[in-house]
């Protein structure tokens, strides 16, 4: 009977293709238990093919469609060209920006250009003005300062003499004039005569040198005539050195200064000049020619007179 019992389940179990193996297994648990409950029987294997209906419960596979695949990406819009076009975007705005730049300073640099030229055209101008503002006033002080230049300088008043004579005790008459626009107050002059050869710097020693010449004025554009040499201050040359001028072995020259001050309260001033005697005539009235321009500069021209000759002088 239980054979046939057992038998029945399984037949009912495989005329039942509904059934789940889920559900088949409470059932056969409880059979089981009953079974076991009741008399215990030798297990047996039990085989179980699977049923139609339960491979009708499976779902039916779908259809697979073709998946369309995707075009790759052309070579210059892939990822790892971004970090390029990006780095050229940045080197030319960087390169737009030094252009800038350099043009705002070049702009700069020519403005900056014109102004040190502007600046550099201004001061030369302004130099040129002062210079010719300082010509102007120079010239208008020198114009307004006393001017003495030797008018006239010749043969003295000796009579008739002859040449031999003259150069054993010289004479000369010698004019100044006043060519400034102020009166010149003179000083003290002097007079010195030579047949050597004069030195480089002025020695100016003899008889008539320091001759005072005491509150004496020369107004502008007036003449003034030099003393006469008296006696005291008279140069005697011997008969050889008066043959040997006579022979043009020997060259005579007279030279000297006169010192004079002005208005303005300026150093004293002196007029140096020296003249050389250059033809001989030998007769009676005209003694010889005088000349000047062949003597050293030093002894020529205007200057300031040097205070340290004046203390040598009163001492």
């Amino acid at each position: 009977m239980r054979i046939g019992l057992i038998t029945g389940m399984i037949a009912l179990l495989l005329s039942w293709p509904s059934v789940s193996h889920e559900q088949q297994a409470p059932a056969n648990q409880k059979n089981q238990e009953r079974q076991n409950t009741s008399n215990p029987a030798p297990p047996s294997h039990v085989v179980i093919e699977p049923s139609p209906a339960i491979d009708q419960l499976k779902p039916l596979p779908t259809t697979s469609q073709p998946e369309t695949q995707e075009k790759p990406l052309p070579r210059f819009l892939r990822p790892e060209w971004v970090n390029v076009y990006v780095t050229v975007f940045y080197v030319l705005i960087s390169w737009l920006m030094l252009r800038k730049i350099k043009r705002q300073a070049d702009l700069m640099e020519g403005a900056a250009k014109d102004a040190r030229e502007s600046s550099a055209t201004a001061t030369a101008i302004a130099k040129q003005a002062a210079d010719a503002a300082k010509t102007s006033a120079d010239v208008a002080t020198g114009m307004s300062i006393p001017t003495l230049v030797v008018h006239q300088l010749g043969q003295g008043d000796v009579g008739s003499i002859t040449s031999e004579a003259f150069f054993q005790f010289p004479k000369v008459k010698i004019a100044i004039k006043n060519y400034g626009q102020t009166p010149a107050f003179l000083k003290w002059w002097c007079l010195c005569f030579t047949c050597e050869e004069l030195p480089e710097v002025p020695i100016y020693d003899g008889p008539a040198v320091g001759m005072i010449l005491d509150k004496e004025v020369v107004q502008p554009n007036d003449v003034y005539i030099l003393p006469g040499l008296g006696f005291p201050h008279r140069q005697e040359f011997s008969t050889e050195d008066v043959q040997a001028i006579v022979s043009r072995e020997k060259i005579f020259r007279v030279y000297g200064y006169v010192c004079y001050g002005d208005i303005f309260g300026n150093p004293l001033r002196r007029l140096k000049f020296c003249e050389t005697v250059l033809n001989i005539f030998g007769a009676e009235g005209a003694i010889c020619d005088w000349v000047e321009g062949v003597a050293p500069p030093a002894y020529t021209g205007t200057e300031q007179f040097p205070t340290q000759k004046l203390t040598q002088q009163h001492s």
